[in-house]
């Protein structure tokens, strides 16, 4: 017994108390708050590939991303399960002119969507940060040794959206105005007119995170994620032609600009060449227009997606002994 060194046995002695130290440290750093910028992009029905019927990736048109903005939190379940909540803002851009497909190309509308995102989702650490020395000395602990944190998340968000059209005729004004209460689809009009789309929808938020640890209590990251939503109205645009002199009359007995209410009806490169889509000429021969009323317009197989992706700086705070952050 006396050939123990008496270190060797209070290391032994202690070592279980050490052990759960280290295991429970990040129980002490359990709050996160961040704030960050980033950019857009959507995948809906304007725009996109030179081809027909093409969809989803394929349609990406990175040109049209726009700026982004988020802020919020998350609280560590465990050392490696989080739950995340954020709101976040964002303009979606949709806009025919960048695809050379005729037929859409021909429809040319163009979009920009104002946007606003509430979700909570759940975050797994499939590599997570090491304890270390500052300087990187192998197997000794202390201080942060691997700084690369890399999640991935998924959940639900509930968002609102505002279509607007923008008014790109001969001499127009140039400016964005809002789509939903026109009725460019008919949702006005008929005996058995289609049902005005709900501004507010929901979505499931996929992704994955790459986070940088400064040290303990502060980190940069970077995100993106899919929204795939439950929408086809992002864009306002998903089904069919309807009659854009209806259109113009319903807006014209709510005081509404009647022209301009027919224009977003279909605001084709035929129409605005005064092919009439109704005539011989609009229907056969290289002149052929696919506006005409019951033609199609968007394609409502698939719902709209769109993207966000951020940087944001993140801040942990002290948890307190009742389970509260302390913010001091």
């Amino acid at each position: 017994m006396n050939k123990i060194p008496r270190y060797i046995i209070i290391l032994l002695l202690f070592f279980p108390l050490i052990s759960e130290s280290q295991t429970t440290r990040w129980k002490r750093l359990r709050y996160e708050f961040f704030g960050g910028l980033g950019a857009s992009g959507f995948l809906g029905d304007l725009g996109g590939a030179d081809k027909i019927g093409t969809h989803y990736f394929r349609d990406f048109e990175f040109s049209m991303t726009r700026p982004a903005f988020t802020c919020g939190g998350r609280y560590f379940i465990k050392r490696r399960l989080a739950v995340q909540s954020a709101i976040s803002f964002a303009w979606i851009r949709g806009d025919d002119t960048k695809t050379k497909e005729a037929f859409r190309n021909n429809r040319n509308i163009r979009i920009l969507t104002p946007l606003a995102e509430w979700q909570a989702r759940l975050e797994y650490t499939i590599l997570t940060e090491k304890q270390g020395h500052r300087y990187n000395i192998r197997n000794v602990r202390g201080l942060i040794g691997n700084h690369i944190i890399v999640d991935v998340f998924g959940g639900g968000a509930l968002f609102f959206f505002y279509p607007m059209g923008k008014d790109s005729r001969p001499g127009g004004s140039g400016k964005f105005y809002g789509l939903r209460s026109v009725g460019t689809e008919g949702q006005n009009i008929g005996e058995e007119p289609r049902k005005p789309y709900s501004l507010f929808s929901f979505s499931i938020p996929l992704g994955f995170q790459f986070k940088y640890v400064i040290n303990r209590k502060w980190s940069v990251s970077w995100e993106i994620g899919i929204r795939q939503t439950f929408t086809d109205y992002i864009d306002d645009v998903s089904k069919s032609y309807a009659d854009p002199k209806a259109i113009a009359q319903f807006n014209k007995n709510k005081n509404v600009d009647a022209s301009l209410a027919e224009y977003f009806a279909d605001p084709s490169f035929g129409r605005l060449n005064n092919i009439d889509p109704n005539s011989p000429l609009g229907k056969t021969g290289p002149n052929k227009n696919t506006t005409a009323i019951g033609e199609q317009r968007g394609n409502n197989r698939y719902y709209d997606i769109y993207l966000l992706s951020f940087f944001t700086l993140n801040y942990k705070v002290r948890t307190g002994r009742n389970g509260m952050p302390i913010f001091r």
